[in-house]
């Protein structure tokens, strides 16, 4: 029902059973097992008041899956007064946020440590510099700026949303090119303090070793960088995806249990946390803080209840009735209520918006087919269309696209390869005696997806590719600039751009998300005329979470597109309205006489470049 995306910021990299085993295992046994201290809103323990002598963590080996084949053991650590919410080192941490951008050619997500009585603070090295402070007798966390410490090496800005970042051999840059150069920040937005106090978090440091929640782990550092964590209180499945994919049995096998009443409490209280950082749409919902938010809609107790399954069906409530804004969603319950604990409802305005999605597609199947090509010409007219955006997904260098991509017949499938379409409609275009003087894009039934993909389309159709991207966390502003090579001579110059030519953009209430954010950007920065009907916003990138009892879901998250406009930034989240509107659905699909009354000039010549 719910347009599915998977907009992670940054590339996951797969992490070896060796890498896993000799990581974590270097912790186990570090720690003598002894009584716990119970757990309040203020911080767990005092550098002062802890020792050797009486730990209040006891260390439990448990297996950390990547896949169901790749995984290996790793320890954590749990209190008596929590028995079912488990603690990661930081150190433990720290090594495997390290493993972060070590892809061939990249350099590596390096981060220092050092504590001072008490006060552990991490820092990124080379020219990062951003700075996280645990302070253990204040029970806060503190980032001097939350997006650039999880930025990538090769990012342009902290808030550069694109993870495509190949290489070859020479250390050349493939497809994309990240252009620091040309991006700027508009703003460098403010240090982000969490206040753990506040949300009955702890902290621990015993020994001259600091501990977190696994689940704020996950929350806060891994899901900018590594994926969601979840734990079904016997290991830790590590999803890149943001879902269990071919883990599912695995993860649910631990079987259903009621929770305790001290998982239930820490479970809704990271939520919140989780939520009120991350959500992007809070003050279009008016939302002040999510506790109170929760309780005015009568969530809090299910959420608080010991049987998982109502708290799952809560937050199933939370994001498929209540945010109803198509990139929120729930994926999966929570492993202790089981697999077919609760079954997925959706409110009536979505029920509602979701039947306009299919009458596009069917008006298309009717005029050209279950299987259209995605590129063809009539005339001196190409029409290039995309239904999703989808990552690179084979090599293109080695193996350019001989013959016309095809769309697939089943809506939900990522075929063709977005960079299979766009450098084969380029070699055309640009071939030698070409005839084309106008492109149409067809996004009419594009859903979203990869912004890999879209800044390479943006960077192809527009010689300034640049994605604007605003932090509703920090209140950074940034311009993120590209370059692009479409050509596949692996120069990045003008032959690559078909700004030349007139461009066209076909939209339709189905337009969403990325499928919102291009013809958004085309028609802001004027470089196309908008035909059809407005489309369906959109504007953030989807955040998958997970909780500490395991549940899935994701939001529109923190990160926000936008389109800079005469120095401000300009909010694209309830679509754009085309320049022309065609009413019959069957008309988006009737090429011939678009493409006579676009050289007519029925549609202007406005934008023409």
């Amino acid at each position: 029902i719910y347009k599915k995306e998977i907009l992670m910021k940054k590339s996951v990299f797969a992490l070896s059973f060796l890498f896993l085993s000799s990581l974590l295992l270097t912790a186990c046994g570090s720690q003598t097992p002894a009584s716990s201290a119970p757990v309040s809103s203020t911080p767990a323990s005092s550098p002062s008041a802890s020792s050797e002598a009486s730990p209040l963590l006891k260390e439990k080996v448990v297996e950390f899956y990547r896949t169901a084949t790749v995984h290996g053991a790793g320890s954590l650590y749990f209190e008596d007064a929590m028995p079912e919410v488990p603690f990661i080192a930081l150190e433990d941490a720290r090594a495997l946020l390290g493993q972060s951008g070590l892809e061939p050619n990249s350099s590596a997500y390096a981060i220092t440590s050092t504590d001072q009585n008490g006060v552990i603070s991490w820092t990124r090295e080379k020219d990062n510099g951003s700075k996280v402070v645990f302070d253990f007798t204040g029970n806060t966390v503190t980032f001097s700026s939350f997006e650039a410490f999880s930025a990538m090496p090769y990012a342009a800005t902290p808030l550069d949303p694109v993870s495509l970042a190949n290489r070859d051999g020479s250390n050349n840059p493939l497809y994309i090119s990240h252009d620091k150069a040309g991006s700027a920040l508009n703003s460098v937005g403010t240090s982000l303090t969490l206040n753990l106090a506040h949300y009955a978090i702890p902290l621990v440091y015993q020994g001259g070793v600091g501990y977190m929640p696994l689940q704020f782990f996950s929350d806060f550092f891994a899901s900018q960088i590594l994926g969601i964590f979840a734990y079904n209180g016997v290991s830790v499945f590590m999803l890149s995806s943001g879902s269990l994919g071919d883990m599912s049995t695995l993860f649910y096998s631990a079987g259903a249990k009621s929770r305790t009443a001290s998982l239930a409490e820490f479970n809704y209280h990271e939520l919140c946390l989780a939520l009120d950082v991350y959500y992007g749409l809070k003050s279009q919902h008016g939302i002040a803080d999510f506790d109170s938010y929760l309780t005015a809609l009568g969530l809090k107790d299910d959420l608080l209840s010991n049987d998982s399954a109502v708290a799952s069906a809560a937050i199933m409530k939370l994001t498929n009735w209540h945010f109803e804004d198509f990139h929120s969603g729930f994926k999966s319950p929570s492993s202790y209520a089981g697999e077919q604990s609760v079954k997925g409802t959706y409110s009536p305005d979505m029920y509602a918006q979701s039947s306009t999605f299919s009458l596009y597609r069917n008006a298309r199947d009717s005029v050209l087919g279950k299987t259209p090509s995605s590129y063809a010409e009539i005339g001196d007219t190409a029409f290039v269309t995309f239904d999703h955006f989808t990552g690179l997904a084979a090599d293109y260098y080695t193996n350019p696209v001989a013959t016309v991509p095809l769309l697939s017949a089943d809506p939900n499938s990522m075929d063709p390869d977005t960079f299979a379409v766009v450098t084969y409609a380029h070699s055309q275009i640009a071939r030698t005696g070409s005839p084309i003087n106008n492109v149409v894009i067809d996004l009419s039934c594009n859903g979203g997806g990869a912004l890999d993909a879209l800044a390479y389309i943006a960077g192809w159709l527009m010689s300034d590719d640049i994605l604007d991207v605003k932090s509703t966390a920090s209140g950074i502003l940034a311009e993120n600039h590209y370059r692009v090579d479409t050509n596949l001579d692996k120069q990045f110059d003008a032959k690559d751009c078909i700004s030349d030519k007139r461009l066209y953009c076909l939209v339709s209430p189905n337009s969403f998300s990325c499928g919102n954010y291009l013809p958004s950007m085309l028609k802001i920065r004027q470089k196309a005329t908008l035909i059809g009907q407005t489309s369906g916003g959109g504007g953030c990138m989807v955040k998958p979470l997970s909780t500490a009892d395991g549940t899935l879901f994701q939001i529109s998250g923190n990160m926000s597109m936008t389109v800079a406009h005469n120095g401000t930034f300009v909010d694209i989240d309830q679509g754009m309205e085309p320049d022309y509107r065609l009413g019959d659905p069957k008309a988006f699909y009737d090429r011939t006489n678009m493409a006579k009354d676009i050289d007519a000039g029925v549609y202007g010549r406005i934008y023409s470049n």
